[in-house]
């Protein structure tokens, strides 16, 4: 008998009257209505408890909030917080509206109480997102209806020894199962029985059913716990709460281009209209692409500012221009490439080659400015130490010396290169020194103990010439040991070598020819005056032609000719007198 009633019921369910594959690929649901800022008609409500209620539904019956009769939404405010349901005496409450759908709570048949549900003379039809499910252990239901052409009818069947052989997560017939829901159905019934005389697994048990259970709700919200549901006392309410029924809404019942020919087309300006796939017709309105807002109301859709939402929905990683509808992201002045792409724009060859340059030309100023403040530093770190040097020698002094002397300045003062001191002196020869004053007078350079006027020796001595006290200031040693010639010489070279005005002092060809003379008088001290004179006149000559082409042949033979008579320190004096 067991086996009969399988057979039978199988053969039932599958049977011409009844449809139980149907291929469903629904569009992605949109939420543009409840997000936008036109939401209702001026004066109309917009809420219900938690739900919200855009246009083209409106709340309250026959208020005039919708754009018609069936798209009135009754708010019960008897509940905390208030619910909206489809009509006054409807038992699913609305739970939320999308742009092309309504979902509402569930209503679950037993098999102790049968359920229908009738949207007919409604915009409302099933949605093929949901699915007739039936929960239980040896039992069958089936879900009945009727579309424009023909009646339709699902069902199932499931098994299972005890509630623990059912599997969670599967509805394939142990403890659930599941069947797809005709297509654009508006109303369903729904009915239940079991399976008589189902015995245990070895046919000496009687199984006891714990109850079965059906009823049409969201695939995708539905998941089947095994033996827990079979056994759960509260699972209807639960699924009531937590597994809503899709319906599908739509304008009338005729398509686009039908309703764009009659009057109270409902779509407002920048929108575009979309005909519903179902049998039974209709229509929907939705904004144009770069537009948003409520294309239901007056004035309709609104162009959206994309250039204000670059980082989210609209990228631009260039300059943002916005146009009607949509919007422009051009790289950069000196880019090109796709600014909408992070990292899409590049810098252009030219442009390339320009940074290149100017990043050179940068490199090449600051090597410059840094060498310039190089060798500045290093110039002022010179000065600074030739002022050090200066002060440390007596230059100060000096200074105020020459200035008090007939105002002679530094400017006075002749400055002569390494290389010319170099070849005047045959490279600093032993022979050729006579700066150092201190031989002639045995006086340090700088003496504190001289006067405040003398304390530099060679005020000191330019003073003793002036004074007539030459011989006062003079080393003896030098007195006894050289000749009257060689003393007037050489004093005569340092006093004219010190005069304070820089033409009138002899050159450094004249020194060298002086000094060569003097090394004349230590070898023939008979050499006279008047020979003197002469090889001075020659020197004075020769200063215009280079110093080591001058021939001193003819004043060492003038000076060998001279007699051994001199005029003594007598001369010698009267003739520094004169040069004063």
């Amino acid at each position: 008998m067991k086996i009969l009633d399988l057979i039978t019921w199988t053969i039932v369910l599958m049977s011409p009257f009844t449809l139980t594959s149907f291929a469903t690929h629904p569009a992605p649901e949109t939420y543009n209505l409840i997000n936008s800022t036109n939401l209702a008609k001026p004066g109309c409500n917009t809420r219900c408890g938690d739900l919200i209620v855009p246009y083209p539904f409106g709340i309250g019956i026959n208020s005039n909030c919708s754009i018609g009769e069936g798209f009135d939404i009754y708010c019960n405010t008897s509940f905390n917080p208030p619910k909206a349901f489809i009509t006054e005496n409807d038992y699913p409450f609305i739970k939320q509206i999308s742009d092309s759908t309504m979902r509402i709570s569930n209503l679950v048949a037993s098999s102790t109480f049968s359920i229908s549900s009738n949207y007919t003379d409604r915009p409302y039809t099933f949605s093929e997102v949901n699915k007739f499910t039936v929960v239980g252990c040896y039992d069958y239901a089936w879900l009945t209806s009727q579309t424009k052409s023909r009646q339709v009818s699902t069902g199932c069947m499931v098994f299972c020894s005890s509630p623990e052989d059912a599997l969670a997560n599967e509805c394939s017939g142990s403890g659930c199962c599941q069947s797809s829901i005709p297509k654009d159905i508006s109303y369903y019934e729904t009915q239940l029985s079991g399976l008589k005389d189902v015995g245990g697994v070895n046919g000496s048990e009687t199984f006891v059913n714990p109850g079965t259970y059906a009823f049409v709700g969201e695939e995708d919200v539905f998941k089947f716990n095994g033996a827990t549901d079979l056994l759960d006392v509260s699972f209807v309410d639960r699924i009531e709460a937590t597994v809503p029924i899709v319906l599908e809404w739509a304008i009338g019942n005729v398509s686009c281009a039908e309703a764009e020919a009659m009057d109270g087309f409902a779509c407002q300006s920048n929108s575009e209209c979309v005909s519903s796939t179902r049998d039974s017709g209709g229509y929907r309105c939705i904004c144009k692409e770069g537009y948003e807002g409520n294309p239901y109301l007056y004035p309709g859709c609104h162009d959206i500012d994309e250039c204000k939402d670059m980082d989210n929905k609209y990228p631009c990683y260039g300059t943002c221009t916005n146009t009607p509808g949509s919007y422009t992201c051009k790289c950069k002045p000196g880019y090109s490439g796709d600014a909408k792409i992070q990292n899409g724009c590049r810098l252009k060859p030219f442009q390339l080659r320009l940074l290149a340059l100017g990043l050179g030309v940068g490199l090449l100023a600051i090597i410059i400015g840094l060498s310039g403040l190089y060798f500045t530093a290093k110039k002022w770190k010179l000065v600074k130490m030739r002022e050090k040097f200066f002060e440390q020698n007596g230059g100060v002094l000096l200074e105020n010396k020459l200035q008090t002397k007939g105002g002679v300045g530094v400017g006075s003062v002749k400055i002569f290169r390494a290389q010319e001191l170099e070849e005047a002196t045959d490279n600093y020869a032993e022979d050729r020194i006579l700066g150092r004053g201190e031989l002639l007078t045995d006086e340090k350079p700088l003496s504190m103990e001289r006067s405040l006027e003398d304390r530099n020796l060679a005020t000191y001595f330019v003073n003793a010439v002036r004074e007539n006290r030459l011989f006062e200031i003079l080393d003896h040693q030098v007195v006894n040991e050289a000749t009257n010639e060689q003393l007037k010489v050489a004093c005569d070279l340092v006093y004219r070598c010190l005069n304070q005005v820089g033409t009138n002092r002899p050159s450094m060809k004249e020194v060298t020819m002086e000094l060569e003379t003097l090394r004349r008088f230590g070898k023939h001290p008979w050499i006279c005056k008047e020979n003197y004179d002469e090889a001075s006149s020659l020197t004075t000559q020769s200063e215009e032609h280079d110093l080591y082409n001058v021939h001193l042949d003819a004043i060492s033979d003038s000076f060998e000719e001279c007699s051994t008579n001199s005029s003594g320190m007598n001369e010698i004096m009267l003739h520094i007198q004169t040069l004063r």
